[in-house]
C-alpha cells in the first residue's frame, strides 16, 4: 500500500482507546485524529498515536479521512454514521442504533457506495 489508510476516531472513552490502539499496530493505517466534545480527553487519546484532537466529526472529516470510527454513546451512533457515511466511504459504529427505527432512519441517506461495520 503506497498511502496510509487516514482513520477518525470519535469519541474518546474507553472503546475508542481500543480502536486507537488497535489502528496504531496495522501497517498502512495512520489514525489522523481523535475528536471528542470533551477536547482534554481527545488529546490525552490522540497525542501517543501522533494524532491531531478535535472536538467534532466535521472538524474530522476535514482532515480527509478515509475511515470514521464511531465510538461515542450508542444513542448517538446512528446520527454519527450517516453524517460520516456522506463522507467517506467506510464507517465503523459498536452498533448503529439500539432500536430498529433508528438503523432504517438512515439507511437510504449515503449517496455513493459506502460500508457500516
Amino acid at each position: 500500500m503506497s498511502e496510509s489508510l487516514r482513520v477518525g476516531v470519535v469519541g474518546a472513552g474507553l472503546i475508542a482507546g481500543c480502536h486507537v490502539r488497535a489502528y496504531a499496530t496495522v501497517p498502512g493505517v495512520e489514525v489522523v485524529a481523535v475528536a471528542d466534545t470533551r477536547l482534554a480527553k481527545a488529546e490525552q487519546l490522540a497525542a501517543p498515536v501522533g494524532a491531531q484532537a478535535r472536538a467534532s466529526l466535521e472538524e474530522v472529516l476535514a482532515l480527509d479521512t478515509d475511515v470514521i470510527s464511531v465510538c461515542t454513546p450508542p444513542s448517538s451512533h446512528a446520527e454519527l454514521t450517516v453524517r460520516a457515511l456522506e463522507a467517506v466511504s467506510m464507517c465503523c459504529a459498536r452498533s448503529l442504533s439500539r432500536a430498529p427505527s433508528g438503523m432504517r432512519s438512515g439507511s437510504s441517506r449515503p449517496q455513493r457506495p459506502a460500508t457500516a461495520w
